[in-house]
């Protein structure tokens, strides 16, 4: 509950470092860096007061800490334009702002700001136009601009800009368009996070970096095949997310390279053909999430190999065969099965009974027949109060510094006659679903 700090904290002349963050009380920032402003100001070389509760705006007297190289000043309740006396700050290295109120012109011309590695500006406020002092930063590693309302088609300069390969590049939840340039040219050989998502980015992917930890290009209107995955050869990747858009042809037979994959959708797309056997090779697989393709076959029994698995969705497809009874032995630890609207025919297994910690079963719209199993009442978690399993998918991808990083998992679920989807209430639903089958 700290309001402040004392004036005398700023005749502190050998101060390097001052962590402020994660306070609770009410503080003017302006008064917070003018209790700061005697020789303090000339040492101080980190900043971060994030996760705090500080008010008003980053005012002009953040020019005379001239030797700050880090701000972390993410989730307070900063407001107004970001001064452009910020950007004039000679060794400014790293710049988070993110979860403010805060605007950052897109006219702005900071040619004095060339090095700075890293920016991280979610949520603030710098659209429609895409920003062209972007372009003065050569030296960024790390860029940031995800939910910033820019609404403009990426400049081509946009990707030849960095004379210094990327690590990080989120330009997710915007409504950017056009063709995106070869990314396999752009970033450092290293662990990659590459976040597109929820853009109108279109045309074929073309080239990835081989050292991919994290990509999602989910929600764009991106087209072509999906064999640019098999460039992603040095082991990192984690998650791949290139869900709803409009990608076709089949999942090619070479994902014994990610050993570490735990994320994989590849949901409502025009992909088809036979789950390749190598799917067997993602051992650390706990979502796999295919829904709404044109799949087909049956399903492979070097699945069973996903021991990992936490939620299973292969509905909307044209899957065949029997529903296998190895998911029942060899999958426990699912608490999201749906299989519902292909072709499958057969009986319920028994195995499908020996899933303690389902929550979702939905096997509706298909072709089995026979009886429900009794054993059914079997699945305990469907009755539990809470859930027993971490349905949010959490992965730190960028440590402190960057702060982002969660991976929520969802479910579709057909509930009075409408197609729902679930985020964050998903670990509150409890569903069995067997109908438009022949069941009795």
């Amino acid at each position: 509950m700290l309001d402040g700090i004392p004036k005398y904290l700023g005749d502190l002349c050998s101060l390097e470092t001052l962590y402020f963050d994660e306070n609770s009380a009410v503080v003017k920032f302006p008064d917070f860096l003018d209790n700061l402003s005697g020789c303090t100001s000339l040492a101080l070389k980190e900043l971060d007061a994030s996760n705090s509760q500080f008010t008003g705006s980053l005012s002009d007297e953040i020019r005379k800490f001239s030797s700050l190289e880090s701000l972390y000043l993410s989730y307070n309740h900063l407001n107004g334009s970001i001064s452009e006396k910020l950007w004039e700050l000679p060794g400014l290295e790293l710049l988070d702002v993110s979860f403010n109120n805060l605007t950052v012109p897109s006219t702005y011309h900071l040619s004095s700001l060339s090095y700075v590695k890293v920016i991280d500006l979610m949520f603030c406020k710098i659209g429609p136009h895409f920003p062209k002092w972007i372009q003065t930063l050569k030296n960024l590693v790390v860029l940031d601009l995800s939910n910033t309302g820019i609404s403009d088609t990426i400049p081509l300069q946009f990707w030849d800009m960095w004379a210094s390969p990327l690590t990080y590049l989120n330009l997710s939840s915007n409504n950017i368009s056009g063709k995106v340039s070869d990314l396999s040219s752009y970033f450092a050989d290293e662990s990659i996070i590459i976040d597109l998502s929820s853009n109108s980015f279109y045309g074929p992917i073309l080239n990835v970096p081989s050292t991919l930890f994290i990509l999602n290009l989910s929600r764009n209107k991106f087209s072509g095949g999906i064999s640019f995955i098999c460039q992603i050869v040095d082991g990192f990747l984690s998650f791949l997310d290139l869900s709803h858009n409009s990608l076709s042809g089949q999942l090619p037979d070479c994902l014994w390279h990610f050993k570490e994959l735990q994320v994989l959708n590849l949901g409502h797309n025009n992909l088809f053909g036979r789950l390749p056997p190598s799917i067997g090779s993602l051992i650390e697989l706990k979502m796999l999430y295919l829904y709404k393709n044109n799949f087909s076959g049956e399903l492979p029994l070097s699945l069973k190999n996903c021991t990992n698995l936490k939620s299973l969705n292969l509905g909307a497809n044209k899957f065949f065969g029997n529903v296998p009874v190895w998911i029942g032995e060899s999958l426990s630890g699912l608490y999201v099965l749906i299989l519902r609207s292909n072709n499958l025919s057969g009986t319920i297994p028994l195995q499908s009974c020996q899933l303690p910690n389902l929550h979702i079963l939905d096997l509706s719209m298909n072709n089995l027949h026979g009886t429900i199993p009794s054993c059914l009442n079997n699945l305990k978690s469907m009755v539990q109060q809470g859930f027993s399993q971490d349905v949010e998918l959490h992965r730190k991808i960028r440590g402190r510094v960057y702060g982002w990083g969660a991976y929520i998992d969802h479910a579709l679920i057909e509930w009075q006659g409408d197609e729902r989807e679930f985020f964050s209430t998903l670990k509150l639903v409890k569903s069995i679903d067997l109908s438009s089958n022949n069941l009795t």
